[in-house]
């Protein structure tokens, strides 16, 4: 048997039809391998019992999600540059319609178990630069002994690779074909005065003052008096500069308070590079990015809060990737040596995910706090007035 996803619903499979369909998904630092299984393929894949009923009973659903949680995560290897790669997350979800035209079901929902599929995924951390992909399908069983294999990368999609029992894995090039990560975004700097001492020379000023006290509290007279303190502050003062090679910064004057358009320039580096540190796929790796960006106890919140707002509802943690903003700063304030800006900013982002583009847009209206952490502005504060999705 074999299933039309020909988008007809209807008769026979035309010629070169299959039960399955596989995307590989290339983008920079990120592998994604998918995998949707036409409903019947799928319980024969499982030895599970095809069953009587027309609509796929919720019972049905637990036990081939359970089944294939265990059975399929073998079933897709990876090789990025003539390495094998773990993958770091893998999903499974029950979706109804076709390769490419799919949807969440519904809580209660009654769909005939010809219109369902199963969807497997499997992501895997990669370089920001991929020379290779080699992909190989370990899990042909029963009827699914062909599997189509679609590239995706940007708003391209590449069609032709069949992975077979004979031919099990295809080699895929980069050869510059993916869009390169975006860069991060250059924030302007403090604007103020700052004042660099070694460390060393602020020892020996304190070391010195110490001797001069104990050499006028002493009670001897001559050299007698003047020995001891000397010899302290010589010794203290050699090891100082030997072992205390570190500049003291501090800043003298903290500068004026940004005008809109400038807090505007700050903030908008500032969000972009907050947004190009999910492009990261480790969790250590983003919040090394974000750190760039955020200071203090905001960072986890707002690496929380970025999360949520990014991840597709029921999609097994698939992220959408931000391609553009804009920011607009209605008020700014000064703020100790920061500022506090009001205003809104709006985050257009999409993401592929079952063959077919998903695309998100959010807009903040918000306070945020900057300060400037070492020479460098950065987010301190957030407070999220309203958020709306678009």
């Amino acid at each position: 048997m074999g299933h039309p996803f020909d988008g007809d619903g209807t008769g026979p499979p035309r010629a070169g039809s299959s039960n399955v369909q596989a995307y590989l998904y290339m983008e920079p630092y990120t592998c994604r391998v998918e995998c949707l299984v036409w409903m019947p393929a799928v319980l024969g894949m499982l030895n599970l019992p095809p069953g009587t009923e027309m609509v796929l009973p919720d019972a049905v659903k637990q036990q081939v999600l359970e089944k294939a949680r265990v059975e399929a995560a073998p079933w897709c290897a990876l090789r990025i540059d003539g390495l094998e790669v773990k993958p770091e997350r893998q999903g499974l979800e029950i979706l109804k319609g076709m390769p490419g035209n799919s949807d969440q079901i519904k809580p209660d929902e009654a769909v005939a178990v010809m219109d369902t599929m199963l969807g497997m995924s499997w992501e895997f951390h990669a370089p920001a630069n991929v020379g290779q992909v080699e992909l190989e399908w370990r899990g042909f069983r029963g009827e699914v002994q062909v599997i189509p294999v679609t590239v995706i990368y940007g708003p391209t999609m590449e069609a032709g690779i069949f992975l077979t029992p004979k031919a099990p894995s295809s080699v895929w090039k980069n050869e510059g074909r993916i869009p390169p990560a975006p860069p991060l975004a250059q924030v302007p700097m403090v604007d103020a005065v700052w004042v660099n001492l070694p460390v060393a020379l602020l020892i020996s000023g304190v070391v010195v003052l110490i001797a001069l006290v104990w050499i006028w509290r002493s009670p001897g007279k001559g050299m007698a008096r003047v020995l001891k303190p000397s010899a302290f502050a010589a010794i203290v003062c050699v090891g100082a500069w030997t072992f205390a090679p570190h500049k003291w910064s501090a800043r003298l004057s903290p500068g004026k308070t940004p005008t809109q358009e400038e807090a505007g320039k700050i903030l908008d580096a500032l969000l972009r590079n907050t947004y190009r540190a999910f492009d990261q796929s480790s969790e250590s790796a983003i919040y090394d990015v974000l750190a760039r960006s955020v200071h203090g106890p905001l960072l986890e919140k707002l690496y929380l809060q970025t999360v949520r707002a990014l991840t597709l509802e029921g999609m097994d943690g698939t992220r959408v990737k931000v391609t553009d903003m804009a920011v607009n700063i209605d008020r700014v304030l000064p703020q100790q040596d920061g500022f506090i800006a009001e205003g809104q900013w709006t985050a257009v982002g999409t993401v592929g995910h079952w063959g077919h583009m998903h695309q998100r847009i959010n807009r903040y209206t918000a306070r945020l706090t900057l300060e400037p952490i070492g020479n460098a502005w950065k987010i301190t504060g957030l407070e999220v007035l309203e958020e709306r999705r678009m």
